[in-house]
């Protein structure tokens, strides 16, 4: 598969390559390993993108927004607290620096024993993450490059 870069050097990805990844890689690596959910929560908003096409795929009828922003702020923000069960999958567009993933499993953790398991899932996954709990992922990047999604600005 081949990205291509804008004139800053921003890696972009196409939605081209977002069906790629949501289709040919998170949803195989998904049923190759018998991977069932009850619930799909996407981080609002990149997630929710994914999540929503995952949910489509898998055929998971419970999708709900996460809505939590981590990203400009050393305050996390809870937008929306989602209403989870059973076998939980938490999906982002990217696992950049793993700061995301972590405090929605810290919130999971802490908030939902009617959990069963979570399982964590993103688009892309940048190798320096320091995120690898339960990780699934469509495509690994060795590059300190910025990604933007199609729906991005």
């Amino acid at each position: 598969m081949i990205y291509n870069h804008d004139m800053d050097g921003n890696v972009k990805i196409s939605w081209n390559d977002f069906d790629f990844l949501v289709n040919n890689r998170l949803t195989e690596r998904i049923t190759y390993k018998g991977l069932e959910f009850d619930t799909i929560l996407g981080i609002g908003r990149g997630g929710l993108i994914a999540a929503t096409a995952l949910s489509y795929k898998l055929d998971i009828k419970n999708l709900q927004n996460f809505g939590l922003n981590t990203r400009h702020s050393d305050q996390v923000v809870l937008y929306q607290k989602p209403n989870v069960f059973g076998k939980v999958l938490v999906v982002d567009d990217i696992n950049d620096s793993g700061r995301t993933f972590t405090i929605a499993k810290k919130y999971l953790d802490e908030n939902y024993s009617e959990i069963d398991s979570v399982k964590y899932a993103s688009l892309i996954l940048r190798n320096k993450t320091s995120f690898r709990h339960e990780i699934l992922y469509g495509n690994e990047f060795f590059i300190d490059n910025w990604f933007t999604f199609p729906w991005d600005k």
